[in-house]
């Protein structure tokens, strides 16, 4: 496939049509990688049952199943028979985040799609959300990677203080951004076939390899925009909701850090002396803090210095496993 031009493909005669025999402007492939999370991959699925669909665009949506035990198969052929797409079913079976989301793409191009969109399994869409997301990617020229919104929704017994922490400063609408995630995200396929971009498979179960994608998406010169409009909402369960979650996240965090820091040309000296040095005044703040009883700044502290202690050992090469445990089950 070639970049889009004007927003989208100029249609040709032998371009798809949809069943009223007019002509289809994109075909866009909403991908959701799966592993043992069934009730919440039915929520999912359902939310996107009723989505307002873009004029001119043919909707797919593939399943990619990231269980030996192949556990959605079932459910998704009893679905597939009355749902409002057309629904794929693929099964992975090397354990791990990255090589689902790589047969996402194998499968977005070998359906010639124009856009792969990526949402989470624990994740439910908004009805105008992929219009929303779709119609902002042609409004900036239908080459940009899109960035949507997501509000996590936390179980009801959650402290407030720990609450804080999931609750993210959200960019404005065309904001440009460096990195994303893939929990809300719109991509044109070019970034994959011509590109030729893939998630990395080196540390399968650590997580943060699609901030390294579209990291080295950006540094190709792929634009990447926020639309704080295309929503989805997460459910975050009581296993995610503490402190010792978020520890570890922002750890990780800090490796993934590390990575990009290296990658835009910093020594590692640098990055280590800079991280070591931010994570002795955390650590320093979070002290005074809990002595003050400021349970709430000190816990902010506290995940900085989580986050720097990762950077520190992100240039040493450390990584986790973070993904082979299943929360939501």
């Amino acid at each position: 496939m070639t970049h889009l031009s004007q927003g989208v493909p100029k249609l040709t005669e032998n371009q798809p049509q949809d069943s009223f025999g007019d002509q289809i402007d994109a075909r866009i492939n909403i991908c959701i990688c799966t592993c043992r999370r069934a009730e919440l991959l039915k929520r999912c699925l359902a939310s996107i049952a009723v989505v307002n669909v873009p004029d001119r665009v043919q909707i797919y949506v593939s399943i990619i199943d990231n269980d030996n035990a192949q556990s959605a198969a079932d459910y998704i052929a009893i679905l597939k028979k009355d749902y409002p797409f057309a629904l794929h079913y693929q099964h992975v079976a090397s354990s791990g985040i990255p090589y689902a989301r790589n047969r996402a793409i194998d499968v977005t191009l070998e359906l010639k799609c124009d856009y792969l969109v990526f949402i989470d399994d624990d994740e439910w869409v908004e009805p105008e959300w992929l219009d929303v997301l779709y119609g902002y990617s042609r409004k900036v020229g239908g080459e940009a990677i899109v960035s949507g919104h997501v509000i996590q929704e936390l179980p009801d017994n959650v402290s407030e203080t720990v609450a804080r922490f999931f609750i993210k400063r959200e960019r404005g609408t065309g904001t440009a951004l460096s990195a994303c995630a893939t929990n809300n995200v719109l991509i044109p396929v070019f970034v994959m076939a011509d590109l030729g971009l893939r998630f990395v498979e080196d540390n399968p179960h650590m997580g943060g390899e699609d901030t390294i994608f579209f990291t080295l998406a950006s540094q190709k010169g792929v634009p990447i925009y926020k639309c704080a409009e295309a929503i989805v909402h997460e459910v975050i369960p009581e296993s995610k909701a503490n402190m010792a979650w978020l520890s570890r996240r922002k750890f990780r965090v800090g490796i993934i850090s590390a990575w990009r820091k290296k990658k835009y040309g910093r020594s590692r000296l640098i990055i280590c002396l800079n991280g070591v040095l931010m994570v002795i005044l955390a650590f320093g703040f979070s002290a005074l803090l809990a002595i003050a009883l400021q349970r709430e700044l000190r816990n902010k502290y506290w995940l900085k210095m989580c986050k720097y202690l990762g950077v520190v050992a992100g240039v040493f090469g450390a990584s986790m496993d973070d993904y082979r445990v299943i929360h939501g089950e």
